[in-house]
């Protein structure tokens, strides 16, 4: 009987420290968040564009930011493999509502796209900073290509990266 007790004693106490760490540490990473966020250049949320029933016409009363770019797509020319490009593609916002980028994607892991994180008002511009590493690449013609997501319409808009490795 006492044997019983002891174990469901050691049981409890053991479930009560475990208990004790899981609070530890959900209250350490939810602190951790906060003092990133506080911390971080204020940031617009971008939620409203997560969803493809927010980019409809109904949803946004048929405004629509619109992303013009004077170059859409850029031709590096002629390099070597192992050599690294990177453009900046410039844009502006010429549309009636300020413009939240949500995401891009690349066509390989080679690219990396990087983006505004807050709003470019109507009027404003904006920059999308472009490297590719072509290490690895066979030799001939290449394009890559970039698909920024934002709420505009169509959702999607694309800017390539071309040329030849030799």
């Amino acid at each position: 009987m006492k044997n019983n007790l002891l174990k469901n004693a050691l049981t409890v106490n053991n479930a009560l420290i475990s208990l004790f760490f899981l609070v530890l540490v959900i209250s350490s990473c939810s602190e951790k968040k906060s003092k990133e966020n506080s911390a971080s250049k204020e940031k617009f949320s971008t939620d409203i564009i997560k969803s493809n029933n927010t980019l409809n016409q109904d949803s946004t009363n048929g405004e629509y930011a619109v992303m013009t770019f004077e170059i859409s797509e850029f031709d590096f020319g002629v390099i070597h493999e192992g050599d690294v490009v990177e453009y900046e593609f410039e844009f502006n916002n010429t549309g009636t509502i300020p413009l939240v980028i949500n995401d891009t994607q690349v066509s390989c892991g080679c690219t990396v796209a990087e983006f505004p994180e807050y709003p470019i008002e109507p009027g404003e511009g904006g920059i999308i900073k472009v490297k590719f590493d072509s290490s690895g690449k066979s030799s001939g013609p290449q394009k890559r290509n970039i698909y920024i997501t934002a709420n505009t319409e169509p959702n999607r808009t694309q800017v390539s990266l071309t040329g030849e490795i030799i």
